[in-house]
């Protein structure tokens, strides 16, 4: 095999640009492209050594479109495609693709919007009408509407919601019922009991009264947001007894799909609102206790909003993770420090609403109940709200009525849904929308 020309094309070179310590490369002499390597020149490819390609042990820079992704040069393979998504590089929903250079190439993702606008409102806003709105920064959603919304009012409960606790599942504790309902427009609630008796038969832990659901049609998603309306029966115990038994309710829950403990939820435990992570490995670890307004200091005789964002981290073992609370519109807990994922549990979460289950003795259990009303799961924080307050700020920090929308179309300039006034009186709302990114509009005022 011939080896000396391109060594005497290097020295010739070398003649009128020298060749110190900034002597060029190959690859700024163009010879990769003709089938040279950096270290052991060749006409066909080869190495020098022998070997095929361009690797030696001296150490090879890899090249742009050989289809082998090299993590310090390169951030893709055009060959090979890309996994990320436009989130993995700070912008919005879209196409996130390798440019011949080997750079990601963002063209097709949306710039993350900074300010979101509402401009025009068309539509009167009475129940169940259409109303369409226009503005800007509204960001992206995949799917208009929520993956799951259930106001129960067909009276089919049982059938898309059950009692689910490793391969058992159940369906006898769930019902659908026209105790107390929420709003003037809603037909029936759901209700979940406790029943000591059906534990007995193998429904859940022993001498405990347990509830747990989920929606017939989970999926996994690095991110949630979960609402649900919720009455607890006059008597719901949340408080440790003398024998040292403890109201013990999951509100929220995010479990796992590699069939491990591998979990977060939002829990009442020993009357503390907090969040908490549970791991086969290390057991549960709380991340936060909320030392303030306690559950049981709830007026039981009303309904109240429970809302959760939850978000996973960036990667295993990275301390990202979102977790966020908030009851009748006020923030109660939120993290965003969380290590949701870990090397044994690298799988995104299924999401579990509502979900928990409550210890105590026989006598304090039976005849306990939550009633539920407008369940809205969705694997986006994208969304449009009503609230009787005119700054979302004020809302988070002193609480305020804000019912959720059902949008039907989703654009980042314009949106419809249909109004759901829930239980807000007649007279003057505000209107919110929410984007993907959690940034929030100024109040734009309605009447209804």
């Amino acid at each position: 095999m011939k080896r000396g020309k391109p060594i005497y094309l290097l020295l010739v070179l070398c003649l009128f640009v020298g060749c110190g310590e900034s002597v060029l490369s190959g690859a700024d002499l163009g010879l990769n492209d003709l089938g040279f390597s950096q270290d052991g020149f060749s006409e066909d490819g080869d190495s020098g050594d022998g070997s095929s390609g361009g690797s030696s042990s001296g150490g090879a820079v890899d090249t742009c479109g050989d289809g082998v992704l090299d993590s310090a040069s390169e951030d893709c393979e055009p060959a090979l495609g890309v996994s990320q998504t436009c989130e993995h590089v700070g912008l919005e929903n879209g196409t996130l693709s390798c440019s011949a250079s080997c750079t990601f190439d963002t063209s097709q993702c949306i710039q993350p919007s900074t300010t979101v606008t509402i401009t025009t409102v068309d539509g009167t806003f009475t129940h169940g009408n259409n109303v369409s709105i226009v503005g800007s920064g509204f960001g992206s959603k995949i799917t208009a509407r929520p993956h799951t919304y259930d106001a129960f009012d067909d009276g089919i409960v049982a059938d898309r919601w059950h009692w689910e606790y490793g391969l058992r599942a159940f369906d006898n504790l769930f019902s659908d019922v026209t105790t107390t309902l929420r709003t003037p427009f809603s037909v029936k609630n759901a209700r979940i009991r406790t029943d000591t008796e059906w534990n007995e038969l193998g429904g859940g832990m022993s001498d405990t009264a347990t509830f747990f659901a989920t929606h017939d049609a989970p999926f996994t998603s690095a991110r949630w947001f979960s609402s649900m309306w919720v009455k607890f029966s006059e008597g719901f115990f949340f408080e440790a007894d003398s024998d040292g038994v403890w109201g013990n309710v999951k509100i929220f829950r995010n479990g796992g799909n590699d069939g491990s403990r591998a979990n977060q939820y939002v829990s009442i435990n020993q009357n503390f609102w907090g969040l908490a992570i549970e791991y086969s490995e290390s057991g549960q670890q709380n991340l936060y206790a909320y030392d303030g307004p306690r559950p049981s200091d709830m007026d039981l005789s009303i309904w109240h909003h429970f809302q959760y964002e939850f978000q996973e981290n960036s990667g295993n073992g990275v301390a990202d993770g979102k977790m966020k609370f908030s009851i009748d519109g006020q923030v109660i807990v939120e993290r965003s420090d969380v290590v949701t994922r870990t090397d044994e549990h690298p799988g995104l979460k299924h999401t579990f609403i509502p979900a928990g289950f409550q210890t105590v003795r026989e006598a304090q259990a039976d005849g306990e109940y939550m009633l539920f009303d407008e369940v809205y799961v969705d694997s986006s924080v994208a969304r449009v709200a009503i609230c009787d307050r005119e700054s979302w700020e004020t809302v988070e920090t002193i609480g305020g009525h804000c019912e959720l929308q059902i949008p039907t179309v989703w654009s980042n300039g314009s949106i419809s849904f249909a109004v759901n006034q829930g239980s807000l009186p007649n007279g003057t709302a505000y209107l919110f929308v929410i984007n993907d990114r959690g940034v929030t509009s100024l109040g734009k005022e309605i009447n209804f």
